[in-house]
């Protein structure tokens, strides 16, 4: 088999895992999901648990003649998409499922230590009773085991891996929806000489893949004039999108700085009121002490619990904060959204030209864009890699 592919080891391997894997019928990973939008919004919806067909999900962004709801699709994106969209939906949306599985344990495990904290402290601060103060220790034995099971399950499952690596396919996948209907070269993912460490994505297994996509798709059958040329140079523009209304690669990546932005602004600011409150309870009991020294101690002890409960929770949303990489990952999606906006000009002032836009500097656009788009990705998946707890 690896002979065959010409992958060694582990990527073959890891190809193999790939090609084996199921759409689960339910998504209980949904921690991540609940925490990032109470952060961005302040609001909390539960997300479906239902695993809907991958398909389906991605339908409306890659129409194909025939599909419900839909109006007339011109026959080379039908074409196009008809034949990308299944591979692109499935290592998609499985690496969506792993980015949440991942994220959700790291998010759980940070605030279940703060939770535990809380836990051992409540029976004394509460006076509890023998059955009560049971229950509590009940309640962090548990919790203390699923801060060791967790990271277990992560590295066992493979979480961080797979969602690195499928979300890199996927992305190798996307850019092949802009290239084949030009017959543009595909570029490979480049990593720098000094990050060679972390692996050269070009001689990897999801490399291979897309690259054995393309090669099964070949080419459109037809005719390369001014009508289809124009087409094309169309459907860049709808492929990159407007930051307003938000829609396409520009809009995504300027809702998300946006989201970046706000949660990191959120948890900082959070973490800074907690610690506050922890000073004004540390304070509070010092001059309790001092006033009425008779006084119970049962307003001390819940001052204490407070005093050790709400810094340790005020930590696990700092270390939430700086694992998830908020602030970088908002300033990288607004270089992008700079960088995709004026690559948008040139493809615009190209469409209005009286001549027509040219195949040659259609190609070139497309072949840059997906080449921008290629590289972002690899960096992203170097940061993310670096921080294997990492919740962003």
């Amino acid at each position: 088999m690896q002979a065959e592919l010409g992958l060694q080891g582990g990527q073959a391997a890891s190809l193999e895992a790939y090609l084996a894997e199921t759409r689960p019928a339910r998504n209980w990973a949904m921690v991540w999901k609940l925490f990032r939008d109470f952060m961005d919004s302040g609001r909390i919806a539960a997300p479906a648990l239902r695993v809907r067909d991958f398909e389906e999900q991605i339908r409306p962004g890659w129409p194909v003649a025939g599909d419900p709801d839909v109006g007339a699709v011109p026959p080379v994106s039908s074409w196009i998409n008809a034949r990308i969209r299944p591979h692109y939906a499935w290592s998609d949306k499985l690496a969506d499922l792993y980015a949440d599985a991942h994220r959700s344990g790291f998010v759980a495990s940070s605030l279940m230590a703060a939770g535990a904290v809380f836990t051992a402290l409540l029976p004394v601060a509460g006076h509890f009773g023998r059955r009560a103060s049971i229950a509590t220790a009940v309640v962090e034995a548990l919790i203390l085991g699923l801060l060791v099971g967790l990271p277990m399950r992560s590295r066992a499952r493979r979480w961080h891996e797979k969602w690195l690596e499928y979300r890199v396919l996927a992305e190798l996948t996307r850019e092949l929806r802009i290239l084949i209907p030009l017959g543009g070269a595909r570029p490979l993912p480049r990593t720098a000489a000094h990050l060679a460490s972390y692996g050269d994505p070009a001689r990897s297994w999801m490399n291979w893949q897309a690259r054995a996509i393309a090669r099964d798709i070949g080419a459109p059958n037809a005719r390369v004039d001014r009508a289809y040329v124009t087409a094309r140079c169309a459907e860049l523009l709808d492929f990159l999108g407007t930051a307003s209304p938000q829609r396409g690669q520009i809009g995504f990546h300027h809702m998300n700085a946006h989201r970046m932005e706000r949660i990191h602004q959120r948890l900082h600011r959070m973490s800074l009121i907690l610690f506050a409150v922890t000073i004004l309870a540390v304070g509070s009991n010092w001059i309790l002490r001092f006033i009425d020294p008779d006084r119970p101690e049962r307003v001390s002890d819940w001052l204490i619990l407070f005093s050790a409960f709400l810094p340790s929770l005020g930590a696990a949303l700092a270390s939430i904060n700086n694992q998830g990489e908020f602030a970088r990952l908002q300033r990288r999606a607004n270089a992008m959204v700079q960088s995709l906006t004026a690559l948008r000009g040139q493809i615009v002032d190209l469409a209005v030209r009286p001549e027509g836009p040219s195949l040659a500097r259609v190609s070139e656009l497309s072949a840059q864009l997906a080449e921008m788009m290629i590289d972002e990705n690899t960096e992203w998946r170097i940061v993310v890699l670096d921080l294997p707890h990492a919740a962003g």
